[in-house]
């Protein structure tokens, strides 16, 4: 969201709006959707483009005070409370296997209906949670939130997708380009 206007401006008069899905789906199942954006692992559909805009790295993150324990052992997680959201409830172990980092058993687990509610209590020292980069730089660039053991980086990255029949369409192409500017991806 903090690009938001930055891409209102890009798109110049045609409109746009971001509709949040608690799960990533193909657009294949959206009829009423134009276009969507999907991390993680993407799987290609026929009638669909996909253009990669941006990695994909994601890693544990807490106030800078919780995160100072952290910092000097991956174990010394498991004092804290885990911040898990529901919309993506396998995403630590993901991260444990990903990472290398031997899993650990939490001694307290908080569950949210999405990544923003989960992101937001990490940021009021509640706990750790997961999280991709990209949703927090911000955080990351005011110390808001720190990332103690850092990033792993997934394969699949960001991907723009629409239907091959709007994609040379000039506004998905300027959508289309936007993304690859602002993800630090060239064509």
């Amino acid at each position: 969201m903090p690009r938001a206007g930055d891409l209102q401006n890009a798109l110049g008069p045609d409109e746009i709006d971001i509709v949040p899905m608690n799960v990533a789906e193909p657009l294949l199942l959206h009829p009423e959707l134009d276009a969507v954006i999907m991390g993680g692992e993407y799987r290609p559909s026929t009638g669909i483009a996909s253009v990669k805009f941006m990695e994909d790295e994601f890693g544990p993150v807490a106030t800078p005070a919780l995160a100072a324990s952290v910092s000097e052992s991956p174990a010394r997680m498991a004092e804290a409370a885990v911040l898990v959201s529901r919309s993506v409830p396998r995403l630590w172990d993901e991260w444990f296997a990903e990472s290398g980092t031997p899993p650990v058993a939490f001694v307290r687990k908080q569950e949210f209906e999405d990544m923003l509610l989960a992101l937001s209590a990490a940021r009021s020292g509640l706990g750790i949670a997961l999280a991709p980069r990209a949703s927090i730089e911000d955080d990351l660039a005011r110390n808001v939130l720190v990332a103690p053991l850092g990033f792993v980086r997934r394969p699949s990255g960001y991907r723009f997708c629409c239907r091959i029949t709007d994609a040379e369409r000039p506004s998905f192409q300027a959508l289309r380009e936007w993304l690859l500017r602002s993800g630090g991806l060239k064509r």
